[in-house]
């Protein structure tokens, strides 16, 4: 027995060097956890110390002490129209633009800052809103003017002049929202030829195929 028993001390303190407790740091958002433990395993660790994984949660160790817990948060990007479900973390809403392939920057405009934080539930829009100059014709629509004529039958009608459409050339600025025209205001416009009214003659019968005087307009 005198001579096991200092076998069995060195053989215990081997086993302790070998297996020697480990302190490791639990970074979980806003909880710090220190967790000392024989386990080695960062997955094993988390267990002991009773941090849950959960969804797509995933951890980070770079083989140091600390273990990193990433926790992830369900977002929605309606972009440019098209309603997305997306996955994220700790990160800025143009990281998860960007790690994603969407675009955020020049004529791509989002609801909140990019810079921002993300956190569960959160709802963006990016819309891709452009404005451009056009310059077209439009049409002036003419009008239609009645006079009196006593010459003809109570209300007989004689077209005296047809009406004609002028045209002007306009320049407005529009903006486009997702390829949709959202708004057009007008800067400018040059009459290129003037409309000409209609002219019909109304009868009233009293001079019925006597000599009009024009012009004679009714009320």
């Amino acid at each position: 027995f005198a001579l096991l028993l200092p076998v069995a001390i060195l053989s215990f303190s081997l086993v302790q060097t070998v297996f020697a407790r480990n302190t490791f740091v639990i970074n979980d958002g806003e909880n710090v956890t220190v967790h000392s433990t024989y386990a080695t395993d960062p997955a094993e660790v988390l267990e002991e110390a009773g941090v849950t994984l959960s969804g797509e949660d995933y951890y980070t160790t770079d083989g140091s002490s600390e273990i990193i817990v990433q926790r992830s948060r369900q977002i929605t990007v309606e972009y440019c129209g098209e309603r997305i479900e997306l996955t994220a973390y700790d990160e800025t809403l143009a990281e998860v633009l960007d790690r994603n392939g969407m675009k955020h920057e020049g004529a791509y405009r989002a609801s909140v800052p990019v810079s921002t934080k993300v956190y569960d539930g959160m709802s963006v829009r990016v819309d891709w809103v452009v404005s451009n100059m056009e310059t077209y014709t439009v049409e002036l629509p003419f009008e239609t003017v009645y006079v009196d004529d006593p010459t003809l039958p109570a209300g007989a009608e004689a077209v005296l002049v047809e009406g004609q459409v002028g045209y002007a050339l306009r320049r407005s600025a529009v903006t486009f929202e997702n390829a949709v025209e959202t708004d057009r205001k007008v800067m400018d416009e040059t009459v290129k030829q003037e409309p000409v009214d209609r002219l019909i003659a109304v009868g009233t019968g009293e001079n019925v195929g006597g000599t009009n005087q024009w012009p004679l307009i009714g009320d």
